[in-house]
């Protein structure tokens, strides 16, 4: 970019700083030089791939990639302040197809798809992304952006290529093992969350309820903002759980842990 562009490092260095603290510290190097090269409409070193490439080919670096993938978890959309006025949003997904999965993050997303995922019904929908780009996320894993640049449409299920269907990431309460799982079930009792006091002095909540799925039963255990969101189903409705953790107890018992970056949704 600076090549490109005949910025000196300096300048460059502050436009990626500025970036990033507009962006609330949500933003790595990477992105905010992404972001920041759209700006100025210059390309970052990187390849350009304008068909769509299968998720599980994606690879760091790609700084104008288009994919295709079905919305299989998301997160609520996040809204924040930037420091030079002004509001911003980031919209965080899991896309797949029947090559992989990848988190797709939305910055400032269209109000169309902003306002799918506050409805709920942004879930189980075909998405192509155009001009996005791959970077490591904060986390370590590989991520797809879409900055001001970018653009992603919903694909109606007879124009888009054969997915795999959200059902056929659901794991049947009886295979799930230790370890990262999406259930489907039925809450076999009223939910009730109780406090509990943190080892930092702070207060957390929990929450656990007995839940089942014609092949096995579970007890799921919701944790803070989790448990108060199991508050709102009652007993005998079925809800999708993405994103959770499964262990197995040593009498045999299985727990579904739900955390932070666990989603629920009613069926």
């Amino acid at each position: 970019m600076k090549a490109k562009d005949g910025l000196g490092e300096d300048h460059l260095r502050r436009l990626i700083e500025e970036k990033k603290r507009e962006y609330l510290g949500f933003l790595s190097d990477e992105g905010a030089a992404h972001l920041v090269a759209q700006d100025l409409s210059v390309e970052l070193e990187g390849d350009r791939i304008r068909e769509a490439v299968p998720l599980g080919s994606l690879v760091h670096g790609l700084s104008d990639v288009t994919v295709i993938g079905r919305v299989i978890t998301v997160w609520p959309l996040k809204r924040f302040k930037r420091p030079a006025g002004g509001e911003g949003s980031l919209l965080r997904m899991l896309l797949a197809d029947d090559s992989g999965e990848i988190v797709c993050i939305l910055w400032d997303p269209a109000v169309e798809i902003a306002e799918l995922s506050l409805q709920g019904k942004l879930l189980d929908r075909i998405l192509k992304v155009v001009h996005g780009y791959t970077r490591v996320g904060l986390g370590g894993d590989l991520e797809v952006h879409v900055g001001g640049r970018g653009m992603v449409h919903l694909v109606p299920e007879d124009e888009a290529p054969k997915l795999p269907s959200l059902r056929d990431y659901v794991t049947p309460l009886r295979d799930a093992g230790d370890g990262g799982v999406n259930l489907e079930c039925r809450v076999d009792e009223a939910p009730q969350a109780r406090a509990f006091a943190r080892r930092d002095g702070g207060e957390g909540k929990i929450s656990r309820v007995r839940v089942s799925d014609g092949s096995a039963r579970a007890v799921l255990v919701a944790w803070d903002e989790r448990a108060e969101e199991l508050l709102k189903f009652r007993q005998g409705e079925t809800l999708l759980v993405l994103n959770a953790k499964a262990k197995r107890l040593p009498d045999g018992t299985l727990e579904i842990h739900a955390g932070k970056a666990t989603v629920i949704h009613k069926v």
